[in-house]
């Protein structure tokens, strides 16, 4: 019954790759002991996490870019703050 559930949320797609490509893709399928298809799919999933995560850390980046003197002064005040608060919390 799950095979069937997480058959119906997929969608049939045909693309045309570089032989190379397609080589190296079933390599990895065959080491895997995975269909292409999955393959493909965890390589897009993986690819999809790592843009967002990119997308986020340049975001926060840009953010830190973006404070004045002022700014950057008030949050090292508070990461000594936050360090002091956390000493307690973990153990050596």
């Amino acid at each position: 019954m799950a095979s069937y559930s997480n058959t119906i949320n997929k969608v049939k797609i045909t693309i045309t790759l570089n032989r190379d490509i397609t080589n190296t893709l079933d390599e990895f399928a065959r080491k895997k002991e995975i269909p292409r298809s999955q393959a493909i799919e965890g390589i897009l999933k993986d690819w999809i996490s790592n843009s967002r995560r990119r997308s986020i850390e340049n975001e926060i980046k840009n953010y830190y870019y973006s404070l004045s003197e002022e700014e950057k002064e008030e949050d090292k005040l508070w990461l000594k703050v936050a360090e002091k608060n956390a000493e307690g919390l973990w153990d050596d």
